[in-house]
Parts: C-alpha cells; sequence; structure tokens
C-alpha cells in the first residue's frame, strides 16, 4: 500500500470540517471530509494541506469567499496555538523550489505562509 494512505503514518494536526460531512464526529479528522486540513505524515516528518475543491458556488465571488473563510480560520487557528504568521516565504521557495499546495512542507509556518499566499493571490485576482 502507497505510504500516502497508511493512516497510521499519518496525523490530522487540524481541520475545517466540511458542512456535509456526514461522519458524525464533531472535529476534522482523517477521517472526516474536511473544507481543508493539515497533516503530519510521521515518516516523512512532513506536513501536507488539502483544501476540498469538489463544491460548485452559485455566487459570483463564492470560491474566493470559501477560500478567503479558510484563510481566516487558518490565521485565527495559527495565532490561537502561538504559530508565527509572520514566517515569509522567499521568491526562490515559489519560483525556483516550487513550493505550493501540494508540496511536503518542514514546519506548519512554512505550509501557512505558502497557503496564504496562494490564497490572496487567488482572492485577489
Amino acid at each position: 500500500m502507497d505510504k500516502l494512505y497508511d493512516i497510521s503514518g499519518m496525523k490530522c494536526v487540524w481541520g475545517i470540517k466540511s458542512y456535509d460531512d456526514m461522519s458524525g464526529s464533531s472535529e476534522a479528522s482523517l477521517y472526516t471530509m474536511n473544507d481543508f486540513d493539515i497533516t503530519y505524515l510521521e515518516d516523512e516528518k512532513k506536513y501536507v494541506l488539502s483544501v476540498e475543491t469538489i463544491y460548485e458556488f452559485s455566487e459570483k465571488n463564492g470560491e474566493k469567499s470559501y477560500i478567503d473563510r479558510i484563510l481566516s480560520n487558518f490565521t485565527a487557528w495559527m495565532i490561537d496555538n502561538g504559530y508565527n504568521t509572520n514566517y515569509k516565504v522567499s521568491l526562490y521557495d515559489l519560483f525556483t523550489e516550487g513550493l505550493n499546495i501540494t508540496s511536503h512542507f518542514d514546519s506548519i509556518e512554512q505550509a501557512y505562509a505558502v497557503f496564504k499566499v496562494i490564497a490572496n493571490a487567488f482572492v485577489n485576482s
């Protein structure tokens, strides 16, 4: 089995449960449908992000509002848990290393910084 799907090697750090999650769980986990989540890959010692993109929005800026809401919640969670929200992702990391939403990150702060750049670019486009 692919290590990416070995639940025993993964830990849900935090997430935003989707409104249509049917698991009955009160909190986001590896077993819930989440709009957004941060997962720790134990064997790599890296963090990955996931954004649910299945939704279609009827309102004009629905996708932008959705991503903006995720960023706002992620920012609040970062602050509430004492993480640095001022980590700067470098030009090199973005345009040479190619850090993006599917990257494996060394820290939650690095993952947040990349997500913030992508989310802000998307929302303001």
